[in-house]
């Protein structure tokens, strides 16, 4: 199934982040950059060296002035789903310091 190959593509995505140097990537967690989309971009364009960020940057404004009242989806989970996300994405959330639910 589906999500089965999407869950190996994470894993592989993990394993190939602690195996690249830190200098060739940024790792931003979605919480955080929900408090600081700018401030965020601005840190990848520095982090990975990009030239250009003041000139895109009226870009990004609008596109966050476009989006100010969106509201994220919430979610109630039954028991048995979230005990098996917990199984499936146990090593997602132990990467990102994420507690699984209980």
């Amino acid at each position: 199934p589906r999500a089965h190959e999407n869950i190996r593509k994470v894993q592989n995505i993990i394993g190939y982040l602690h195996a690249t140097p830190p200098e060739d990537y940024i790792d931003i967690k979605y919480e955080d950059f929900c408090k600081d989309p700018e401030g965020y971009v601005k840190q990848i364009y520095d982090h990975l060296g990009i030239d250009g960020f003041e000139e895109a940057k009226p870009y990004f404004d609008a596109y966050l002035e476009s989006q100010k009242n969106y509201q994220k989806n919430k979610f109630e989970l039954t028991p048995e789903l979230r005990d098996k996300i917990n199984a499936k994405l146990g090593f997602y959330f132990a990467h990102y310091g994420y507690e699984m639910q209980k």
